[in-house]
């Protein structure tokens, strides 16, 4: 069979129209996290930094990361407006975008998994003697491994100043998704950050929670609104603004 590459998993996404974009990473320690998640603790993911920084405690023998950027439900053609989506921030409106993503996720992996077992040849993707299982793990806004870093790592995009990730086909609106395998896969490169340090993404926030590449939760409506109901009717999405999404 033909080495399963990042253009061939690109194109089973296209066709089972996914609205994706892939990327893949080598699985390793990303020890040059540590140092940043001890500096900046967050609520919004584990304590337990070994757990945002080593996919071998997700699957003890990966190999590879394939990252996926998913552009906003809100933003696809199909969308059908709730009634109560004009109170919720853009990312949260079409659905529940974790379950959708997984799902989306698992339909991947499973036409990936189908093409390489229905071929006869030997895979190359699985080193010499290896037992022909094909090993994975999804992961969706989890709160385990990084995924803005490793979808950075990946070449699905950049890290702007307001600490999102920008990808050049669906701006800062997008979901990331990462598929977390035994296969071997060769890796695809990052890009080259486009950001100017315009700073025009961190003067759009009304509470200024956002600094150049940090973040105070305790200012940050979006985090209010998901963390205590007296904010709950508050939605805010000004932070998700760059020039490059309009020239685009």
């Amino acid at each position: 069979m033909n080495q399963l590459s990042p253009s061939t998993i690109q194109s089973i996404a296209n066709s089972l129209h996914l609205n994706a974009q892939v990327g893949v990473a080598q699985a390793r320690v990303f020890t040059e996290l540590e140092p940043i998640l001890h500096a900046r603790p967050t609520p919004f993911v584990r304590a337990d930094i070994q757990q945002r920084i080593n996919p071998f405690l997700v699957l003890p023998d990966a190999k590879s990361i394939i990252a996926l950027a998913f552009g906003y439900l809100c933003n696809q053609p199909d969308y059908i407006p709730a009634p109560s989506d004009d109170t919720l921030p853009k990312f949260r409106r079409g659905g529940n975008y974790r379950n959708i993503c997984k799902d989306r996720l698992k339909l991947l992996w499973s036409k990936i998994e189908s093409q390489i077992t229905c071929d006869p040849e030997p895979n190359p993707n699985l080193a010499p003697g290896a037992a022909t299982s094909f090993k994975a793990k999804f992961l969706v806004d989890s709160g385990r491994l990084h995924e803005r870093h490793i979808a950075k790592i990946a070449g699905l995009g950049w890290i702007g100043m307001n600490n999102l990730l920008y990808n050049p086909r669906f701006g800062f609106e997008c979901y990331l998704g990462l598929i977390v395998t035994n296969l071997d896969i060769a890796p695809t490169s990052p890009i080259a950050s486009g950001c100017t340090h315009c700073r025009e993404c961190l003067n759009r926030c009304p509470t200024h929670a956002l600094g150049e590449y940090s973040l105070d939760y305790t200012k940050c409506i979006s985090y209010l609104a998901q963390t205590d109901e007296r904010y709950s009717h508050l939605s805010c999405d000004k932070c998700v603004w760059c020039k490059w999404a309009i020239k685009n």
